[in-house]
């Protein structure tokens, strides 16, 4: 699944996520993401989500500008649409958000090779680490 993370300060903040086939964001109460920013217009952008070339089950997302005053912009440069990769930058009014997409930025990362990553652990490891904690919280 993909998301818009809202940035503040650099610092990831509300998580939005992609999950109809046209998100709508802007300043009006009627968007999918609606922004309190006197930069944003009233209906700002869209991001489309559209099946890839491959049969494979891949989305690809793509973002809109809807004739916004103050426009909109993807890793700094103005957009009239533009494709979404994975870890873009999007700027609409003085937001600024993340774009994520799980299925790109971590292809072979599955339930299964977390399981065995965080389960390679040994039971040591483990305790000391707890040990350290409960150490620290007095």
């Amino acid at each position: 699944m993909a998301f818009l993370v809202q940035m503040a300060n650099g610092v990831p903040g509300v998580k939005f996520p992609l999950d109809k086939r046209e998100i709508r964001i802007g300043r009006g109460l009627e968007n999918d993401i609606c922004l309190p920013d006197a930069y944003a217009s009233k209906e700002h952008a869209l991001i489309e989500a559209q099946p890839g070339e491959q049969l494979d089950g891949s989305v690809h997302y793509f973002l809109r500008d809807l004739k916004s005053t103050n426009c909109t912009y993807l890793n700094n440069e103005k957009v009239s649409r533009s494709r979404l990769h994975a870890d873009d930058i999007v700027k609409i009014g003085q937001s600024y958000f993340k774009f994520v997409d799980e299925a790109k930025s971590h292809p072979d990362l599955t339930a299964e090779s977390v399981v065995r990553a965080f389960g390679s652990r040994t039971a040591s490891q483990t305790r000391s680490f707890s040990r350290r904690l409960r150490s620290h919280q007095h």
